[in-house]
């Protein structure tokens, strides 16, 4: 979509990746956060400690995301082409399916009795 607005490759890629990245590192941080919740019992005056350590296991943890992507891309041959996804046509073919379909539901709701 925003290849249609003449939007560079690579800012496109770097765009999905921080979207992909955000959402992972969510998910990180709420297990995280879950994690120490489950283990605290009591009142915790020591706040800014289990904040630096969510942070710095966050922190290597997107260190291991990052390379497991950036493998993940090598074994695929990434090419820093960021190419959009074609569009099919619509063909004859699809009208046929699309018969077929109303035949099988028209036949369904006929076997029922919604339209007796």
């Amino acid at each position: 979509m925003l290849r249609l607005f003449h939007i560079p490759a690579i800012f496109i890629l770097t765009l999905d990746l921080t979207l992909k990245y955000i959402v992972i590192l969510g998910d990180t941080i709420t297990n995280l956060l879950i994690s120490l919740k489950l283990r605290s019992v009591g009142k915790n005056n020591f706040k800014y400690q289990s904040l630096a350590s969510i942070s710095g296991t966050t922190f290597l943890k997107s260190q291991i995301y990052t390379k497991e992507t950036y493998h993940a891309m090598i074994c695929r041959c990434f090419d820093e082409n960021y190419t959009p996804v074609i569009k099919h046509k619509f063909k004859l073919k699809y009208i046929w399916h699309i018969i077929v379909i109303i035949i099988y539901l028209l036949f369904y709701f006929f076997s029922e009795g919604y339209f007796l």
